[in-house]
């Protein structure tokens, strides 16, 4: 949450125009939803034979299949991988930034990670490497 706030202190119309892109596509998933269950489509779908009862286990996959990946990576990011870059990033680019993992990549025994490194004035992605 620290790290969004900064973003939008920083850059406020980036951070506001990516908040209004999302808005609009969810907008758009919601009208196309509305528009594929309208009487009519549902009536040709019937006379088609074709079933006409709402898509669930699509809906549900799209709910879990997001949540599941959002969790994993959490516990991945936030792990002794995650803990272990955010100290080699101390010690590299030293105290005065706030770092959160984004991305963990293993090689055999090769480990390299991105972090963003914040603070009060600007933000910016640094890599750290090392061997397990």
């Amino acid at each position: 949450m620290d790290l969004w706030a900064t973003q939008l202190r920083l850059n406020p119309v980036a951070s506001v125009l990516g908040f209004l892109v999302m808005l609009a596509l969810l907008g758009l998933l919601a009208w196309t939803y509305g528009q594929l269950r309208s009487a009519p489509v549902l009536e040709a779908l019937q006379s088609d034979g074709h079933p006409t009862a709402a898509p669930r286990l699509a809906m549900g996959i799209g709910v879990v299949l997001p949540l599941a990946m959002a969790i994993a990576f959490h516990f991945t990011l936030s792990g002794d991988a995650g803990a272990k870059a955010i100290d080699l990033a101390k010690a590299e680019y030293g105290d005065q930034y706030k770092y959160s993992p984004t991305a963990i990549n293993w090689a055999g025994n090769h480990v390299s990670a991105k972090l963003t490194a914040y603070n009060d004035h600007e933000i910016k992605v640094v890599t750290v490497e090392w061997q397990q």
